[in-house]
């Protein structure tokens, strides 16, 4: 059967090609791995078949080089596709291997479909939430997420070698959002930052590629008004207070993604997290969205491990709660992303 049709990738579980070659299989799952989140809807993913391997590698020409000079983000997003490929390749039936690739400034991974492994009912709840995991900017309904399911994501983002730690409480929200703010202030601050973020807003109508304008500002404008007026105008002081509301008023929790070191690996690791967590979330009703300002300015960066006094360093945050259903980011076609 079909799953609801919600991205313009159209996927049916039925179509698995059980039969068919590593190719043909490891093709299918790709189209999985592509509903990832990516920094700013980048989708910057490539696939090369080898036989019965896969190669995912970044595509440097859709990066951002001034929110991600590093590419820090855009190898959280491949690591997110390959999450989002193992869960599918479980839930299939078989065990995926993962080879990391070091020493490759290009390459991220390389995946075979390993033995036949039984279902997984945790799994099977992850895999069925795919096609439901969505990121959505509105304020959050103010009820409280069951620490059960936080201690869950815990697990689950420790099975990569992930630190996932969470904030409920108004006093660590204050102090998560006065970075925020200071963040946001600085870099609405810069004409070459307002000039990149402006470039990814986008109407749901257009395109399959950017971020929607809904929920980034005070005012829901069109993207081509919100990109007209942030190219020309700096509005990091309302920008600034409009997101402290939402952390405080529309924010049941935030979540930090930190690790011990601070090298690619840890990135994509990081998002092979992200993608469990998430699919978790979205399992329990819940939904997220990024909240990486301070993560993105280097000096502040640091100061949000301070918060929850950890020593490791913070790759990702979100917004955590409940909300109604936004319109899903689309995503380009699949034979797009295969080189």
């Amino acid at each position: 059967m079909k799953e609801p049709k919600e991205h313009s990738i159209n996927i049916a579980q039925a179509d698995f090609p059980y039969a068919g070659t590593r190719e043909e299989q490891l093709r299918f799952l790709a189209n999985y791995a592509v509903l990832a989140p990516s920094n700013h809807n980048t989708q910057a993913w490539k696939f090369c078949i080898h036989d019965d391997s896969m190669d995912v590698s970044l595509d440097k020409a859709r990066a951002l080089n001034f929110i991600d000079p590093q590419l820090r983000q855009l190898t959280i997003s491949g690591g997110a596709a390959i999450g989002m490929l193992e869960v599918a390749a479980k839930y299939f039936g078989y065990q995926p291997r993962v080879q990391v690739f070091k020493d490759d400034a290009d390459k991220l991974a390389n995946i075979t479909l390993g033995k036949k492994v039984a279902a997984d009912p945790h799994n099977v709840r992850l895999f069925k939430a795919i096609m439901h995991r969505q990121t959505n900017r509105r304020f959050f309904a103010q009820k409280p997420v069951a620490e059960l399911v936080l201690k869950a994501c815990k697990d689950l983002a420790a099975d990569s070698g992930v630190e996932f730690s969470y904030i409920t409480e108004q006093v660590d929200k204050e102090r998560v959002a006065n970075l925020v703010e200071v963040a946001i202030r600085h870099q609405h601050s810069l004409p070459w930052y307002r000039r990149e973020f402006s470039s990814r807003l986008r109407s749901h109508a257009s395109g399959k590629m950017g971020m929607s304008s809904f929920g980034f500002f005070r005012v829901n404008l069109p993207a081509p008004v919100a990109r007209f007026i942030m190219d020309l105008f700096n509005t990091g002081k309302s920008t600034a207070m409009f997101n402290r509301r939402k952390i405080l008023n529309g924010s049941p929790a935030i979540a930090l993604f930190l690790t011990r070191q601070d090298e690619p690996e840890n990135w994509l690791n990081t998002g092979r997290a992200l993608s469990l967590v998430l699919l978790e979330l979205s399992a329990q009703g819940l939904t997220t969205s990024y909240l990486n300002q301070a993560i993105e300015v280097d000096n502040l960066r640091p100061q949000l491990a301070k918060i929850i006094s950890s020593r490791g360093f913070a790759q990702l945050m979100i917004r955590i709660g409940e909300a109604p259903r936004a319109k899903p980011s689309q995503r380009r076609d699949i034979d797009e992303f295969f080189t």
